[in-house]
């Protein structure tokens, strides 16, 4: 029996990278999941919107955004090439989602170098490095396996958004970051290219900086407890900067500060625009449940009736993955752990300390990669083989079970939200008939699935006109209360959204306006039981 697990284990090893490559396909067919036919929702819309404004007039938006800039300048040069090889391909959502389901394949493949060298450690004492064992190069392939099919990770590849960039990202500069700590001699080149992924992180999502303070906690105590562990006259701070790794992990930190310094202007004022106004709740229990619940079962909206107990066990699952680590934890099992729960501690801290709302589970994709990975780990300490592979497949069918559920759920056939509204109106409304929208929240994508055809209009609410121009992209897409009542004569065209439980967003039509037909439009993706309204609005030649 111990031969032929042995052999068995020896083929996994010889073989290993053929079996990432189903893993790769599988979690591709999950990622490109209605790439072409799901509607896109505001952020994407408004992505798009962004990156088609000239280079100078996109700084300057993303001046006053909350975002950093490399994934709207890297989007920004892909629409480009696209439009350059095809015309008008740059615009299809297929193209504009290729991006994020190509960096979210890439998150699966980094997951498995990065997890195989945090399994293998570095060598002990002064001797050689232990070659990759079968079990690391096993729990490796587990762990590409939870990323490739985890419902969270996939949700974040498939938006025209910076998510699944991040997270290869993160992947990636994770595992050049243990490389370089794991090295025999100083590694300057596996340092300098670990400071360089870091600052691509750190300019597509500002929670890649949690992250790399997380990985900066493990370099530090890495060193220290190798420094502390030396039993030798000299004092504890000459043993810690004798140490191999400490003045290239010191250039290191100082070369992402210096460059990322530059950039740190624009981030302060763009956190005046997240206060205690934006979007995010308050962090409350009700918060915690409904965030380890996307994260586990359904990326989007509430916990729905009957999944109170699932979204406790959610809980339970988010946080004793981390917690369990920590049992006999190696060096690497602190990386994980670190960057599993830093960056979800110090979004609370933000959000309830300093009053500017983080706390949200999408921000979570980073810490939420750790917690797969250690799930896999903890899945390698089952020491015999049989048990291993029966709970993994349990868990790998369970998964897909989830990934296939919420897709079902979203019913994305009979369920076109704002392309089908948009293309019901434009099939129908003749020219120069005004479309007015309820909200910016779904203007941008109706403009966009209707082409940026003329006459689709945001109807202004701010009492600042610059504000709802600002949403709008112009202040010639904005039509206020006043300009609707000056309307004589024609058809109008308005769109509102209905709900069964939450608020409402509804134009307010005059009163002369004549209703002459209503149709609604499902949306399943991102506004949860809330669907479109479309309205037709006979409207008398004069004023009363």
């Amino acid at each position: 029996m111990d031969e032929r697990r042995a052999g068995l284990l020896a083929g996994l090893s010889r073989y290993a990278v053929l079996l990432l490559l189903p893993i790769l396909i599988v979690g591709l067919w999950l990622r490109c999941y209605g790439i072409a036919s799901r509607s896109l929702w505001y952020d994407e819309a408004n992505t798009y919107f962004t990156c088609r404004l000239p280079f100078g007039e996109l700084l300057r938006r993303l001046h006053y955004d909350v975002h950093p800039p490399l994934y709207y300048l890297l989007l920004n040069v892909w629409n480009f090439l696209l439009n350059l090889w095809r015309a008008g391909l740059g615009d299809e959502p297929a193209a504009l989602r290729a991006p994020g389901v190509f960096f979210g394949a890439m998150a699966i493949f980094g997951v498995y170098p990065f997890t195989v060298e945090a399994v293998r450690g570095p060598a002990p004492g002064e001797g050689p490095r232990v070659p990759v064992t079968p079990r690391a190069r096993e729990i490796g392939l587990w762990a590409a396996a939870l990323v490739s099919l985890s419902v969270f990770q996939i949700h974040g590849s498939w938006e025209v958004r910076p998510y699944g960039l991040d997270v290869a990202l993160c992947a990636f500069s994770s595992w050049v970051l243990l490389r370089a700590i794991h090295a025999r001699s100083p590694s300057f080149h596996l340092w300098l290219l670990y400071a360089l992924l870091s600052l691509l992180f750190a300019y597509t999502h500002y929670f890649g900086l949690l992250t790399i303070a997380a990985q900066g906690l493990f370099v530090a105590g890495h060193l220290g407890v190798r420094a502390f562990r030396q039993r030798q006259a000299t004092g504890f701070f000459t043993r810690l900067v004798r140490q191999q790794q400490f003045w290239p992990a010191l250039l290191t930190a100082v070369v992402i500060g210096l460059c990322w310094l530059p950039w740190l202007p624009t981030f302060l004022e763009q956190q005046q625009h997240v206060q205690a106004d934006y979007f995010v709740r308050a962090p409350s229990w009700a918060a915690v449940r409904i965030y380890a619940y996307h994260m586990t079962v359904e990326p989007e909206n509430s916990v729905p009736r009957g999944m109170t107990i699932a979204s406790y066990a959610c809980i339970f699952v988010c946080a004793a993955v981390p917690c369990a680590l920590l049992c006999k934890a190696k060096s690497a099992n602190w990386l994980v752990f670190l960057s599993a729960v830093v960056p979800v501690g110090a979004s609370l801290f933000t959000t309830t300390i300093l009053g500017t709302h983080v706390f949200y589970s999408r921000y979570f994709l980073f810490a939420h990669l750790f917690l797969l990975v250690g799930a896999a780990m903890l899945l390698g300490k089952i020491p015999l083989l049989w048990a291993r592979l029966t709970l993994g497949l349990v868990v790998v069918l369970g998964m897909l079970a989830v990934d296939l559920r919420y897709m079902q759920k979203l019913d994305l056939p009979n369920s076109p939200s704002y392309r089908g509204a948009a293309e019901y109106v434009e099939s129908r409304r003749q020219p120069g008939e005004p479309v007015v929208v309820c909200h910016h929240l779904y203007y941008l994508p109706l403009l966009y699935h209707a082409k940026s055809a003329p006459g689709w209009y945001l109807f202004g609410r701010s009492p600042d006109t610059h504000d709802d121009a600002w949403v709008a992209f112009s202040t010639q897409n904005v039509m206020r209360q006043h300009d609707l009542d000056d309307i004589t004569g024609g058809r109008v065209w308005v769109v509102n959204t209905t709900s069964k439980g939450g608020a409402t967003q509804k134009v307010i039509v005059p009163k002369r306006w004549k209703l002459k037909g209503q149709r609604d439009f499902a949306d399943r993706y991102t506004t949860g039981e809330r669907d479109l309204q479309v309205l037709e609005y006979e409207v008398p030649a004069t004023n009363p």
